[in-house]
């Protein structure tokens, strides 16, 4: 218990609630997405910030970022349920780092039965 403890003062980014984090990502994509989209004429920007750990509050926070008004009338006027899509980038996700933690398990334990033999 304690050396968690001890892991967590060593990334402070860890002790921030998820919520604050996944606000503080979607404020920096706005940024960023804005700053992109003015120098770029014709180039219109839409990201997605998703968190998909198991805080809901966090989960509500996620978000359909856009660059310009452009591409802010294309989520409005194609009536899209964001948070379902949301919703199904974070079980995306979720399923995908579930199968890469799995798959990384697998790799290491055949690495090591061959060392074994």
């Amino acid at each position: 218990m304690y050396s968690d403890l001890a892991a967590l003062e060593e990334d402070s980014e860890k002790l921030v609630p998820a919520l604050t984090r996944i606000r503080n990502a979607v404020d920096a994509t706005q940024a960023s997405n804005t700053k992109h989209s003015r120098g770029n004429e014709g180039i219109h920007i839409l990201s997605v910030v998703v968190y998909a750990g198991d805080d809901q509050a966090a989960r509500q926070a996620s978000a359909i970022v856009v660059g310009d008004s452009f591409a802010r009338d294309i989520v409005r006027e194609n009536i899209v349920d964001v948070q379902k899509v949301l919703n199904g980038v974070a079980d995306s996700v979720r399923c995908v780092s579930s199968y890469l933690s799995c798959f990384d398990s697998l790799t290491l334990f055949a690495y090591r039965a061959s060392k074994a033999l």
